[in-house]
């Protein structure tokens, strides 16, 4: 098997644990500020953010929610809630949502937010609107319902809490969230991760941080303040300098139920005179 290293945010991780499905086993992965909670924060963080009037980056928060509820929209086969009649995103804004998100044209949201801004009221006028009057709208009812009273209750998990009352409802939307959710991968780790995360990220919040992990194999970095693009260079320089501080031996394939064994050297064979 080959030993690998993976370097990134949610797909770090969540790449590392498909690799080691097939028997690859990880040595190191490193994560920045990822919404590793998908089955709770993914939604609770931006209704709270927006509820208590605290959205800090109004366009890219919403785009972001929308990027994790687009393949758990009917859009995408495979996904637990596929064909169920419960989707994460308003079924009148899902085409547009596809368009956008998966269009190569778009400006950088992040690099150029006024370029995006718009990109989007000129090609997307509809979702536009939804977006700065009535974000909510962008949403399933359901998934809007769930998550708002989870909020009103202080209820931190919905999906697991109050799975059994969402049977016919929104329980397949939550099979789709729970499937994605990395909070197990991370508990479960027997593998390096080192997950850096600024307590201040607006776009996912430091509540993504696993609770419940071995130390001996998981590391929490915290960055007292910083942006979620700030962190991701102080995460950045992070991991160069623990990639320089212990550099990773060049992995070795080795044959199914045999141990890797080493090269032999071949000894250079002397001239006759």
């Amino acid at each position: 098997q080959y030993a690998v290293m993976f370097i990134g945010g949610y797909s770090s991780i969540a790449a590392a644990d498909s690799f080691k499905s097939m028997g690859i086993q990880p040595i190191h992965v490193m994560s920045s500020g990822a919404p590793l909670k998908v089955r709770s924060e993914a939604f609770l963080g931006f209704l709270r953010s927006l509820l208590s009037g605290n959205l800090e980056n109004p366009l890219l928060q919403v785009l972001i929610v929308m990027l994790i509820g687009l393949p758990m929209s009917n859009t995408r086969p495979g996904v637990a809630n596929y064909e169920s009649g419960q989707y994460a995103l308003a079924e009148d804004v899902t085409s547009d949502a596809l368009s956008l998100l998966t269009s190569q044209l778009v400006p950088s949201p992040s690099l150029d937010p006024l370029a995006y801004g718009q990109y989007l009221a000129i090609n997307y006028p509809v979702m536009f609107t939804i977006i700065n009057t009535s974000p909510l709208d962008l949403f399933g009812p359901e998934v809007i319902s769930l998550f708002y009273t989870a909020v009103i209750e202080n209820d931190d998990d919905p999906c697991v809490n109050k799975y059994n009352q969402g049977i016919g409802v929104y329980d397949k939307i939550c099979d789709a969230l729970i499937e994605n959710d990395l909070r197990d991968v991370v508990a479960s780790a027997d593998f390096n991760i080192d997950i850096c995360h600024s307590l201040t990220d607006e776009l996912a919040s430091y509540n993504n941080v696993p609770d419940e992990f071995d130390p001996s194999f998981v590391t929490i970095f915290t960055i007292p303040e910083a942006t979620h693009g700030a962190s991701a260079l102080f995460c950045g320089v992070r991991a160069l300098d623990l990639i320089s501080e212990n550099p990773f031996n060049k992995p070795r394939l080795c044959k199914p139920g045999k141990k890797c064994e080493k090269k032999k050297k071949k000894k250079k064979k002397k001239k006759k005179k």
